[in-house]
């Protein structure tokens, strides 16, 4: 009996590793669309099969040309351009933060450092570490607002890499180039960079316009001279 029990705990802690293992090397394998991207069927990218949305998360496969092939959520395989394939994303946390030229403090900070603010989603291209912790080489933003360089990524940073909190923060960049109060109002309320950011927004804008007339009148009102 003894004998028994022995091989079923060794059996119940095998699969347990095999579990953990299977589950990091699925994480690994994880890639997120930097862009919405163009989908196909065919590693040539000639039969059109859907697309990626900005942020989506998809099993990387393998490389064939300039192309991956990945596996959606859903289970569907389609191949996309691998350069827009970014290993993960993360929302900026704390003000203050600056990007590097190189993975290192002393390259000197990038001029886009400026466009680094709480809210803001980032996305990683690579990892490294060295004495100085773990360093993230990230991209962001898009015309105006790009960034691009290393980050350190270490403990009390305010780097928030929850898929949700991303999800978040892709609604707030759309919110703030369409300038849209509603959802803007709605995201004000989150906790962190990205209610930060968009109550921050909020007091910027004008307030709501009233309703005005041709002739520039308020409330329906005829303009003093006016018939």
């Amino acid at each position: 009996m003894m004998k028994q029990w022995h091989k079923t705990t060794l059996a119940i802690v095998a699969a347990a590793l095999l579990g953990a293992l299977g589950s990091a090397c699925k994480k690994d394998n994880m890639r997120v669309a930097r862009w919405a991207l163009a989908a196909s069927s065919d590693a040539a990218g000639q039969t059109r099969s859907g697309y990626l949305s900005k942020g989506e998360r998809v099993e990387f496969l393998r490389v064939e040309g300039d192309r991956s092939l990945v596996r959606l959520a859903d289970g569907k395989e389609v191949f996309v351009e691998s350069k827009n394939l970014f290993i993960d994303a993360g929302v900026i946390q704390s003000s203050g933060l600056q990007i590097y030229q190189r993975p290192s403090a002393t390259s000197g900070a990038q001029s886009s450092s400026r466009n680094i603010k709480p809210g803001v989603v980032f996305f990683v291209k690579s990892r490294e570490k060295n004495a100085e912790g773990e360093w993230l080489q990230v991209e962001g933003g898009a015309s105006g607002t790009y960034f691009a360089g290393w980050l350190l990524n270490k403990e009390g940073q305010g780097l928030d890499f929850d898929v949700a909190v991303v999800s978040m923060g892709l609604r707030l960049e759309t919110a703030l180039q369409k300038k849209d109060r509603g959802e803007l109002e709605s995201l004000a309320g989150e906790r962190g960079g990205i209610g930060e950011a968009a109550a921050a927004a909020l007091a910027e804008m004008a307030p709501a316009e009233e309703a005005q007339d041709a002739d520039g009148a308020v409330d329906g009102s005829k303009p003093e001279g006016q018939p």
